[in-house]
């Protein structure tokens, strides 16, 4: 037992020594943003809320909503097989999670632990896709989910990749659903800020739509630091367990002169291709990294 804890104290020494080099590796990482200036309104025709950004100009009807991911009926299973796990683990942390389907079949959950000490953070994010997606024609991303009663003490983001790479430099922005309150929650593309590991890259604009267009990959995590210039973490974080209903990901147009439609979504990459996007440095370390994080 004490040459177990001598190896996982110099894993996270080690680790400490060579954190960009494992920060690469996280799709989403801690960060910080400004008050987005959401309301939630009744949505058209559903029971559950419609939270809107302050940056929609208007409404989208159902006609302008389209699904990417469907996590309720029978596209469940298929749904959540295109999603894999990234936590803190890859930090030294301990948090965990997992993607998997209610046994109702009505939602995919988002569940798992989160714990402080070494990350802070759990998440669920697309399979790396072989070919781009365009979405540069819609006005942002929405996400359909019902968060626990403790949705006020995590802080939620979502992430898009516009790189076909696992580096740490990714679009992202937070919102904060109501507990226990299914919402769909609408983030235009003007509120996805670059980030470089746990911080805001400085001096870089929003994302255009236009940039858009050669999307590789999508998140959505809990963690425990906002979106900022100095990483800093929410005052009253609460570790611990959680349990996120999601049933669904998509895209919306807030503009009627044109109608939404199908997107073509493109095949997600094999293992062997996902290997071969890694950053060089993560190649080279990936056998020590089995050897002292695998579960």
């Amino acid at each position: 037992a004490s040459g177990r804890g001598m190896v996982a104290i110099g894993a996270r020494t080690f680790l400490a020594m060579l954190p960009q080099l494992f920060l690469a590796a996280a799709v989403v990482l801690p960060g910080r943003s400004s008050s987005l200036g959401r309301l939630v309104v009744p949505a058209r025709g559903s029971a559950f809320p419609l939270m809107i950004s302050s940056a929609v100009e208007r409404e989208p009807t159902s006609e302008f909503v389209t699904p990417l991911y469907d996590f309720t009926g029978p596209a469940l299973e298929s749904s959540i097989s295109q999603w894999e796990r990234i936590d803190d683990v890859i930090m030294g942390g301990i948090s965990s999670s997992r993607l998997v389907a209610a046994p109702d079949s009505s939602c995919a959950l988002f569940e798992g632990k989160l714990r402080e000490m070494g990350g802070g953070f759990c998440g669920q994010r697309m399979r790396l896709l072989a070919e781009p997606l365009d979405i540069s024609n819609e006005s942002g991303l929405w996400v359909d989910l019902e968060a626990d009663a403790d949705a006020h003490s995590r802080v939620y983001k979502l992430a898009l990749r516009t790189r076909k790479d696992r580096g740490e430099v990714i679009y992202q922005t937070e919102f904060a659903p109501p507990p226990l309150s299914r919402t769909r929650v609408l983030l235009p593309f003007s509120e996805f800020k670059l980030v470089r590991g746990p911080r805001l890259v400085p001096g870089v604009p929003p994302l255009a739509a236009a940039n858009a267009s050669s999307v590789f990959q999508l998140s959505l995590v809990l963690s425990k630091f906002r979106i900022s210039t100095d990483g800093a973490a929410l005052p009253n974080f609460k570790e611990g367990p959680f349990c996120t209903k999601l049933y669904g990901v998509g895209v919306f147009r807030s503009s009627p002169t044109s109608v939404a439609g199908e997107v073509a979504k493109p095949k997600v990459m094999t293992e062997e291709e996902a290997q071969a996007a890694r950053p060089l440095p993560l190649k080279l370390l990936a056998p020590l990294l089995a050897v002292l994080f695998g579960e």
